[in-house]
């Protein structure tokens, strides 16, 4: 968010097309998520038992309660509700990886988030152009 320019999006230099943004909303959205990340760190290590396919339903309140963090810092503003939910994950597969002493690389951290939202994959509609050949 401090890189400028950045046409259309928030920049230190201005708010692009987000009128509802600002720098200090990001910074403070930063600050207020990145207590939560090694929350999701600590669930991941703590359900290796689990099926990978079970733990997204365990992230959900830890992502929830996040959120609502971002949005008490941002007076409501959704700065980084992407993030948190690409992060939760990733976090919580670093967290399984490394309890289960496997390596934390990108294939694997790939790999293992993808394992976490494997049953939900049907209820996405994907463009033609991934389906399977």
């Amino acid at each position: 968010v401090n890189l400028s320019p950045k046409p259309g999006l928030v920049d230190r230099l201005n708010c692009g097309a987000h009128k509802d943004m600002a720098l200090a909303d990001f910074h403070r959205s930063a600050e207020a998520i990145r207590h939560w990340l090694p929350r999701f760190m600590e669930y991941g290590a703590s359900c290796t038992r689990l099926p990978p396919e079970s733990v997204l339903a365990g992230l959900r309140p830890l992502g929830m309660a996040c959120e609502a963090a971002m949005f008490r810092a941002t007076a409501g503003v959704n700065t980084h509700k992407g993030s948190i939910f690409s992060l939760g994950l990733l976090c919580a597969a670093i967290g399984r990886l490394y309890q289960l002493r496997q390596p934390i690389a990108a294939e694997t951290l790939c790999a293992t988030a993808a394992d976490f939202c494997r049953p939900h994959y049907n209820s996405v509609v994907w463009p033609p152009i991934f389906a399977a050949a």
